[in-house]
């Protein structure tokens, strides 16, 4: 029984220690190249999980589970914004169209972020429906603006004038 148990504690310290080193499923380099653009992809791949357990929420009938639902949605609300901050301030000087992206993917996190906090104080089934369909809705949101964010996002260096006409429209930038 003794050697058993040994067998089973160092495979569990082996197996420890390999996972350590591992970066987890969605925080890989997406891109080569580019910090900005990693971040930004890895905040929308976070955003996509509280959207999924948002959507639980929305369709649990027990006001417990989907608090439980709602505690998992906002730790990946929480990275998702990290990311999103790391993404913002990676960006070069001259990514003005994806800083505004990241600005509006920020915004709807954190919309999402206060109705899974109202999540956890409802009271009834109802409160929680509403409240995980406004966050299902804001993060959803915050998937698509800091997808659209990455397709802009150059790292701190930036490109050449001429390049940079070349992948922003200056109409679109407000500031």
């Amino acid at each position: 029984m003794i050697f058993v148990r040994i067998h089973i504690l160092l495979l569990l310290v082996f197996s420890t220690m390999f996972c350590l080193g591992q970066k987890s499923q969605i925080e890989k380099d997406y891109f080569t190249t580019s910090n900005a653009k990693n971040n930004a992809v890895i905040s929308s791949k976070y955003a996509t999980e509280a959207y999924r357990y948002s959507k639980k929420i929305h369709f649990e009938k027990e006001v417990n589970v989907a608090k439980s639902w709602g505690d998992s949605a906002m730790f990946f609300i929480s990275k998702a914004l990290e990311f999103a901050g790391k993404a913002s301030s990676n960006a070069c000087d001259t990514c003005k169209v994806a800083v505004k992206f990241m600005n509006e993917a920020k915004k709807f996190l954190l919309e999402a972020e206060a109705s899974l906090e109202s999540v956890a104080t409802a009271s009834n089934q109802s409160d929680s429906k509403l409240f995980g369909q406004k966050a299902m809705y804001a993060a959803g949101n915050g998937i698509l603006e800091a997808y659209n964010a990455s397709f802009y996002l150059l790292d701190g260096h930036g490109l050449p004038s001429t390049e940079v006409i070349n992948t922003e429209n200056p109409e679109d930038v407000e500031e």
